[in-house]
């Protein structure tokens, strides 16, 4: 069994952008890790577009011929109109699908740099303080004095570990939308430490970098005008 390792983390309001900005980059990555194991996802879009403006002129086709076999019947009956509006949307969706993925990508963004900020609201209301941390074997304490707060983690619970040079974000399932514990280290030592402990436990660990692409609008590029 590996030694007991104990270290602090001073949870200052000077600290929070970068946690808050880990936060949201883990958060992002399990989205798309979500969203990359939907059924649809395994198509290439190209013959996505294809499958749905297809699907679309078969139903407007069908709807044609109701009118022609009888005229009267189909205008009396204003479910019908609104079944082959859902058919010419589905044809403007196909033709665009890429501008619609990327439109519901950067709203997905939106929504989880807010949730990011709020999860570090309170936590902004309560620095400064100390984090005190003892590893130990599968186990990790985490504890607060100021706040009168112990936590405990078996590290076996999480099944992945996101992480940056600040913080670790441990999921419950490896496809979790949001992680159930934060972890944070104040050096290469700790956070190498952390994670040889969690491959002990067999416990999937990736390193986050960045924005993953298209969540986060691209900042436009200044043209400089020259006279």
């Amino acid at each position: 069994m590996a030694e007991d390792i104990q270290w602090r983390f001073e949870m200052s309001r000077e600290v929070l952008p970068r946690l808050q900005q880990s936060l949201e980059w883990a958060l992002q990555r399990q989205n798309q890790r979500i969203v990359q194991a939907l059924p649809t996802e395994r198509r290439p879009l190209a013959e996505r577009q294809r499958l749905v403006t297809r699907l679309a002129v078969a139903g407007l086709l069908i709807m044609v011929l109701l009118y022609l076999l009888d005229p009267a019947g189909f205008l009396r009956s204003p479910g019908m109109f609104v079944i082959a509006f859902l058919f010419v949307g589905g044809l403007v969706a196909a033709r665009f699908l890429p501008q619609i993925r990327a439109w519901s990508r950067r709203t997905a963004g939106s929504m989880l740099t807010a949730q990011a900020a709020r999860t570090f609201r309170s936590v902004e209301k309560q620095a400064p303080y100390t984090i005190e941390y003892r590893l130990s074997g599968d186990h990790l304490e985490a504890r607060v004095e100021k706040l009168k707060l112990v936590r405990q983690l078996d590290l076996r619970a999480a099944a992945r570990v996101l992480y940056t040079p600040d913080a670790l974000f441990a999921f419950r399932r490896d496809r979790a939308a949001a992680p159930f514990r934060f972890v944070y280290t104040p050096g290469d030592d700790e956070r190498s430490a952390l994670l040889a402990a969690f491959a002990r436990c067999g416990v999937t660990a990736e390193p986050i970098e960045g924005d993953v692409d298209g969540y986060v609008a691209p900042i436009a590029t200044a043209r400089v005008h020259r006279e």
